[in-house]
């Protein structure tokens, strides 16, 4: 006997939507599961933190605290909601108290900062996200370089992904300074932020 099946179902590639993925979220769907957090559509799932990622987080997180705590808000590693469907999880941020207070999360922001190894080419894709929910800085500190990969100046470019790009981008090594625009006349030793290896 031979089965014929009419218009059978092919597999296919589930997206997420952001309210779908917030909504998975609290009911805990991700609680017990590795780090993910949402991406253009797509659920990305991140490796554990390497020793050399946590103490760079950890010394970031010093610096943000010490620098601009209490005139902004300061998030570690929570979400940031982007214009397309993607809520990635920057591991620092700096935020007026208006932005911080937006729920279910942000949506806008002073500057962003991730830390990065692995991910480097991720981190770098997420600056055209940033660039257009219109970010003014962002940050990827490289730890395996040993630099800060900085962008400014979000502006539109129709041949990128999301039709914006960041107009200025430049790379600061371990020797260099670099003072971020909400501080202008603050500038900070690129080696501050690396961690010791």
């Amino acid at each position: 006997m031979t089965l014929i099946l009419n218009n059978p179902a092919k597999p296919h590639v589930k997206l997420w939507t952001k309210v779908e993925y917030n909504a998975d979220v609290e009911r805990g769907l991700f609680a017990n599961k590795r780090r993910v957090f949402l991406y253009r559509g797509e659920l990305i799932e991140m490796p554990s933190m390497g020793a050399l990622h946590v103490q760079t987080v950890k010394r970031l997180g010093y610096f943000l605290h010490e620098h601009f705590r209490p005139m902004y808000e300061v998030r570690m590693q929570m979400p940031f909601e982007c214009v397309d469907e993607s809520m990635p999880e920057p591991d620092g941020g700096v935020f007026t108290a208006e932005q911080d207070a937006r729920r279910p999360h942000p949506s806008a922001t002073l500057w962003l900062i991730e830390v990065a190894d692995s991910s480097i080419e991720l981190d770098r894709e997420k600056a055209m996200d940033y660039a257009a929910a219109q970010v003014p800085e962002y940050w990827v500190v490289n730890v395996v370089d040993r630099s800060i990969d900085v962008y400014r100046d979000p502006t539109t470019d129709v041949s990128a992904v999301l039709g914006y790009r960041y107009a200025w981008h430049r790379v600061y090594r371990e020797s260099d300074q670099v003072a971020p625009l909400i501080a202008p006349h603050q500038s900070v030793p690129v080696s501050t932020l690396l961690s010791v290896q």
